[in-house]
């Protein structure tokens, strides 16, 4: 298993650890990159890549949301609550870069939708994981500072 995608994993936990805008939800969101961390050894080798991505899009989706309510956004209305609509109404209030918010729609969003949702859909390798990561930690690292 990658080694860069455990790296990316703790370097997330020490973004949550480190973050003034988490409320009640820090121990949580650490549990589910803890959880990422603890996935190494489970077989096969895309059931490992399917709960680690689980994990990590969890974590993140958690995040985000409590830094929607941190900064008291309002989501649009008639768009249910979600990750992508957390990203939207974060760079519509200017909290969020829209090229960081449309890097991580694309990369996050987009995939953990086609994995969640979709029978036989996994992680392809390694690389499609650390991607996934890096777009996660990209996001977490601008909004939890």
């Amino acid at each position: 298993m990658s080694k860069n995608a455990n790296k990316r994993a703790n370097t997330l936990l020490a973004i949550v650890r480190n973050s003034q805008k988490l409320g009640g939800k820090k121990t949580v969101i650490e549990d589910e990159f803890n959880e990422f961390l603890r996935c190494s050894s489970i077989s096969p080798l895309r059931r490992r890549r399917l709960l680690k991505m689980l994990h990590a899009f969890r974590g993140m989706e958690t995040a985000v949301s409590e830094v929607v309510n941190f900064h008291n956004v309002q989501l649009p209305p008639g768009r249910p609550p979600g990750l992508g609509t957390y990203l939207v109404s974060l760079a519509h209030h200017n909290y969020l870069p829209n090229q960081i918010q449309s890097s991580c729609q694309k990369n996050v969003v987009s995939l953990r939708n086609k994995i969640a949702h979709g029978a036989g859909h996994y992680p392809q390798n390694d690389a499609h994981l650390d991607t996934s990561l890096r777009h996660v930690e990209m996001c977490l690292a601008f909004l939890l500072k």
